[in-house]
């Protein structure tokens, strides 16, 4: 039968580790301001003596200097069914000729931590996929700690990170936010071996330039891709550093640029649809203003000749210019009379209605009859049916014009997400908006057929084909007459070589952007990181094929989950295939 002491080693699995003596105690502890009992497990171990007394680095036997402390030291070690287990032990110190006086070799600690291997490699697993707050609480540890986990278990695993700068053939670099205030990180990610390859503080010239330096001139001559977006430093570096790598633009961010000059274009239709609605409201509106000022002046100067005609007795030529002159009057104001179709509300109408919407419950579905009362106490407030304020009341032809131009005005608004969407992923509704765009506002339209058209190109696969059909679209769009593309024709020129080897290498940034929303998600689910060591060697654990090991736990291995990875990748391939094929039928 199994012991106690042998079941703990067999259970912490430390190589070269004798157990003294196990106790099990029970004390108090402080956590986030409250006290609670907790139990602990203390085991008094030691080193096998022909491995005490050794050099940490070279391991050479040696004698001993001092003792480094008074009292044993304790190291963390994995917990037991949630009780933390701790190792204590008196450290001696030697005197190495070549390394000095160091703290002798001890078989459980790890790197500078007070913490056992196994202990760090389930911190960092877990810190891999869980918040640090979870981590720190379900270790029972400060939430710095964590931080410190991670950094010896990454140095510990991968001891020389610049091993990944070698062999780069095709690489991918971008940029993004580490913290608010404009803080980024630049990430250089490696196309061929799927992970991050390099990271550093910063970004722009300076810093990919560090990067372009770390490589030897072999390895610089050996980049054969370089992707990323726009960026000119990138193109700086590429031209100074890489002399036989080619530059390739992702096509994500050129179809940005592309949405970006459609989306100035509908704003630009849609404020000037605004602008001439106002404008011609304010002309019927003055218009109507000097015709109402002429119909008065004219009931004015017609009662003043009927007054006129009522004195005069005798036939006179007189009379008679003024009977003529008041049936060119009358005929005035019978034609105001026919435009005038406004309905009046008495006083009376206005206050039965008032009394009678204050009778009815304010909540629930609203009727018609409700309807009803507030169309006739706007039309006597002169107010609309949501209380603001009438400019004036325009006639019916003059009110037709106004409600055409404003229904023309809204065709233009909530057409943002249908003009940036791809034509496969629209439904009835956008697409219903798409037509109406195309009688109202054709420039608007023309925009969306460039972006289209650029698109489909970016997407082909013949190099030749693309280069042909990119330089008409470059032509067509200088000449559109169209401010925004002609600014962007211009960029697309600049960038034309590099768009040209996207299409013909099939290059892009995918893999470094969603690497850079995977660092994100790490970022925001650790609540920032104070010290960017600890942040990087987390972005180098999970950005790659690295597997923390964990005892009596299956893990695939690097090359197993790059195949699941590959699998899961082509059957979601078919299923966006399906999927699109099954719109266009449609």
């Amino acid at each position: 039968m199994a012991s106690g002491i042998s079941v703990m080693t067999k259970a912490l699995d430390i190589k070269g580790m004798h157990i003294d003596r196990v106790s099990f105690t029970e004390g108090s502890v402080h956590r986030w301001g409250e006290e609670y009992s907790r139990a602990k497990i203390d085991l008094v171990v030691r080193p096998y003596k022909r491995i005490q007394q050794r050099c940490p680095h070279c391991g050479r036997k040696l004698g001993i200097y001092d003792h480094k402390d008074k009292k044993s030291v304790s190291w963390r070690a994995n917990s037991l069914n949630g009780i933390p287990v701790y190792l204590h032990y008196q450290p001696r110190r030697v005197e190495c000729p070549e390394h000095g006086v160091l703290t002798e070799y001890m078989p459980w600690t790890d790197d500078d931590t007070r913490s056992t291997e196994g202990f760090n490699n389930e911190v960092a697993f877990l810190a891999m996929n869980a918040p640090k707050t979870v981590v720190s609480q379900f270790m029972d540890i400060n939430w710095r700690t964590v931080g410190n986990c991670l950094k010896a278990a990454h140095d510990r695993i991968e001891p020389d990170v610049s091993q990944r700068l070698r062999g780069l053939k095709r690489i991918c670099v971008d940029e993004t936010s580490r913290q608010k205030g404009h803080k980024y990180i630049t990430v250089v990610y490696d196309l061929d071996r799927n992970r991050v390859a390099w990271i550093h503080d910063g970004n722009g010239l300076e810093i990919f330039s560090l990067f372009c330096e770390a490589l030897t001139k072999e390895e610089q001559e050996a980049i054969e891709v370089v992707a990323g977006d726009g960026a000119k430093w990138i193109d700086q570096c590429c031209q100074k550093y890489f002399v036989n790598a080619r530059r390739c633009v992702d096509f994500f961010h050129v179809v940005s640029w592309t949405t970006e000059a459609m989306d100035k274009v509908r704003l630009g239709a849609q404020h000037k649809a605004s602008r001439d609605l106002n404008k011609m409201q304010e002309t019927l509106e003055k218009q109507e203003k000097e015709e109402t000022e002429a119909k008065d002046k004219a009931r004015k100067e017609y009662a003043r000749v009927m007054a006129e005609l009522k004195t005069m007795k005798r036939p006179s030529k007189k009379k008679k210019e003024l009977e003529e002159y008041l049936e060119s009057l009358r005929a005035q104001l019978e034609g105001s009379q026919n435009t005038a179709n406004q309905k009046v509300v008495t006083e009376e109408e206005y206050r039965v209605a008032l009394e009678e919407l204050q009778t009815m419950p304010k909540r629930g579905r609203p009727s018609k009859r409700k309807a009803e009362l507030l169309t006739i106490i706007a039309a006597y407030e002169g107010t609309d049916n949501n209380g603001n304020k009438k400019k004036c009341k325009l006639n019916p032809e003059h009110q037709r014009i106004i409600d055409e131009m404003r229904r023309k005005a809204e065709d233009i608004k909530g057409t943002k997400y249908a003009l940036g969407m791809n034509p496969e992923n629209l439904n009835d509704s956008m697409r219903d908006k798409l037509k109406i765009l195309e009688g109202s506002y054709p420039e608007v339209y023309k925009a969306h057929e460039f972006k289209e058209r650029l698109r489909i190109i970016l997407h082909m696969k013949d190099a030749k084909t693309a280069e042909i059909e990119l330089d008409k679209w470059i032509k067509e769009t200088e000449d559109c007459g169209l401010k925004p593309f002609v600014e962007l024709s211009a960029k697309i020129q600049r960038h034309r070589e590099n768009i040209l080897n996207s299409v013909e290498l099939q290059v892009n940034s995918s893999k470094s952007e969603a690497t850079n929303t995977t660092i994100k998600a790490l970022i925001k689910m650790a609540r920032g990181f104070r010290n960017l060591d600890n942040m990087m060697a987390l972005i180098y654990l999970r950005c790659s094929d690295l597997v923390v090991p964990l005892n009596n736990r299956y893990q695939p291995t690097a090359e197993k989950q790059q195949e699941l990875r590959d699998i899961a990748n082509e059957r979601r391939r078919k299923r966006e295939e399906e999927r699109r094929s099954r719109v266009m039928q449609a």
